[in-house]
């Protein structure tokens, strides 16, 4: 599937559209309720009557055979098709809302990456979760509530009126009511309902972020702060909910009066109408039985909904989040990124984040083909946003980033990724097993290209020192670790990746300098053959790179070789004589 529904009947469409016999099975089967509103009702009608007029002896079960057996052979059949249903129920619906949870979380996962530092990713998972959970409600709601309140009343009250016109008039005009008062009452529920669902979302986005750095919070003795700061949202979503459950309240408590006052009337103008002999007790049974179907199918119906409105409103907030415009996206005749040496060229390229402004005005770079640079600069001064948009993070807002001559624009996202191996400064792991996350690098990697990967990177010991070794997990973004093996399971997988461009954004930043010695040598290694681009805020890390980009502010004052840039006494310089214990400082 290559584009989500992003509108509540589009959904239904794709969805239903996806398996049409057993959804209609699914939303006609309910219909059989009618056997038991109509046809039964009316053998107790034949049943009744003749007990009236029969004599009592042995003749009468003769009589009575027939209606008892429609009585009986209605309630089976309406049994087997109902079984029938949940048969098709248990082969169709856990097959459908596993596809749409699959797709709404692809469709997700698919947004820029600006996306997912706009939204808390708790409440983006709770979104992708609330989808088919209320679309499955809402199907059940459609089978066993409209499906059976609509056959039903239509059955009925064109029986009721071969009887008699009157009965049929009064439980038309109280079901016409009843529906009214319903649909009144149940409107602003939709919009409550849809901003229940948003406080909810904001509710566990908050408890997602507040477990994540619960460190942070236990550091600071903070936990009263956090139980304060989740307290105010849950109380925004508790007055969400209580003027929701309110509107509920007021739709129930004015459906049961009428309800109440046609049960009485109906029963008094059936006595009215046998004291006229104009029905026969049979009659009366057979009226009061099939109304009552009809006044408890429609009470039910009514009363679910403010059901059915809740959950299009939570489908619906959950889709106009879904559905915000993909800012990154492959062009209609986008190919894959062909690789031949890595050469990479930043043509006059402008582009500025809309939370600060510019960035870039018309920078132009490049790299050659296996080139080792550094870039280097004060906190802001653009390194990272010059990788961010080299991996195409954010579309550039004017000239263009060429790889190997192709406009990285122009060609599939996930061939731009497959060429370029990252190592990040902040390396977050999934709470997988540590081969897991290694041979997240390349899924196809043997087992004894796994650890000759976790060796250059210098962790295959410190793995094997663990109770399960490669099997154990890692925690939630590889919390069990400590910061340098983080980073060098990060580098394992850079090198397993083996792609033909390298990008490192402080990737030893987090080791002790033995270490650090060691893993320099492997990253000399590795930068071997490859285009390598590094971010060092240890200027000495870079010096044996073979040339610095120097960024100010987003422009490129200077570049060259280490000693070239000393020698040159410049900005470089500068930064070279500020460094404090080898790093350099954040500011000015």
């Amino acid at each position: 599937m290559q584009t989500f529904p992003t509108t509540l009947p589009a959904l239904f469409r794709e969805y239903l559209g996806r398996q049409t016999l057993g959804f209609t099975i699914l939303m006609l089967f309910p219909a059989a309720i009618v056997l038991e509103s109509t046809v039964m009702p009316y053998a107790l009608r034949l049943i009744v009557d003749h007990l009236q007029t029969a004599p009592a002896d042995a003749s009468v079960w003769r009589t009575l055979t027939p209606a008892i057996a429609l009585y009986v052979g209605s309630q089976a059949v309406m049994f087997f098709l109902f079984r029938i249903q949940d048969w098709v129920s248990t082969r169709v619906k856990p097959r459908l809302l596993a596809e749409m949870r699959l797709d709404a979380f692809t469709h997700a996962q698919r947004h820029s990456h600006r996306f997912f530092t706009d939204h808390f990713a708790g409440s983006l998972a709770n979104k992708v979760a609330d989808i088919p959970r209320a679309f499955s409600t809402l199907l059940d709601n459609i089978n066993w509530r409209f499906t059976p309140a609509l056959s039903v009343t239509l059955s009925v009250l064109i029986t009721v009126a071969i009887l008699h016109w009157q009965a049929a008039a009064l439980l038309l005009v109280w079901t016409a009511m009843h529906l009214g008062i319903a649909l009144w009452f149940a409107r602003p529920i939709n919009e409550q309902s849809r901003e229940n669902a948003e406080r909810k979302s904001e509710l566990q986005g908050l408890i997602v972020d507040s477990f994540t750095n619960q460190l942070a919070a236990r550091l600071f003795a903070r936990f009263t702060q956090e139980r304060a700061v989740l307290g105010e949202a849950q109380e925004r979503e508790r007055q969400s909910f209580r003027r929701m459950m309110l509107t509920m309240f007021k739709l129930r408590f004015f459906l049961d009066l009428p309800m109440l006052l046609a049960v009485v009337m109906l029963l008094c103008l059936c006595i009215l109408l046998w004291e006229r002999q104009a029905l026969s007790v049979g009659d009366i049974v057979f009226i009061l039985y099939a109304s009552m179907n009809v006044m408890t199918w429609v009470w039910m119906f009514a009363t679910e909904l403010p059901q059915f409105y809740a959950d299009t409103g939570v489908i619906r907030q959950a889709l106009e989040t879904l559905r915000a415009p993909m800012e990154i996206t492959d062009a209609p005749d986008a190919t894959p990124l062909q690789l031949k040496g890595g050469s990479i060229v930043f043509d006059h390229v402008t582009f500025g984040y809309r939370e600060t402004g510019g960035v870039f005005d018309g920078l132009t770079v490049t790299i050659a083909p296996g080139e080792r640079v550094g870039l280097v600069g004060f906190s802001g001064s653009g390194k990272t946003t010059f990788l961010n948009l080299l991996l195409r993070l954010y579309d550039v807002q004017g000239g263009r980033i060429l790889i190997d001559g192709q406009d990285i624009a122009r060609v599939t996202q996930d061939s731009l990724h497959e060429a370029i191996a990252v190592i990040p400064q902040d390396t977050s792991l999934f709470h997988r097993s540590l081969r897991d996350n290694i041979r997240y690098g390349r899924p196809e990697a043997t087992e004894e290209e796994v650890i000759a990967a976790a060796t250059q990177a210098q962790c295959h010991d410190f793995i094997m020192g663990l109770e399960k070794g490669y099997d154990t997990e890692v925690g939630e973004r590889g919390v069990k670790l400590s910061g340098g093996q983080r980073q060098r399971i990060a580098l394992a997988r850079a090198i397993l990746k083996n792609a033909p461009i390298l990008v490192m954004d402080e990737a030893t930043s987090a080791l002790d300098s033995v270490t650090e010695r060691v893993i320099q040598e492997s990253m000399q290694t590795l930068m071997q053959g490859r285009t390598a681009i590094v971010i060092a805020h240890r200027l000495s890390t870079l010096a044996h790179l073979d040339r610095i980009l120097v960024f100010d502010k987003g422009r490129l004052i200077e570049q060259g070789t280490h000693e070239a840039l000393l020698a040159l006494g410049g900005h470089y310089a500068t930064l070279w004589q500020m460094q404090a214990g080898g790093f350099l400082p954040e500011t000015r």
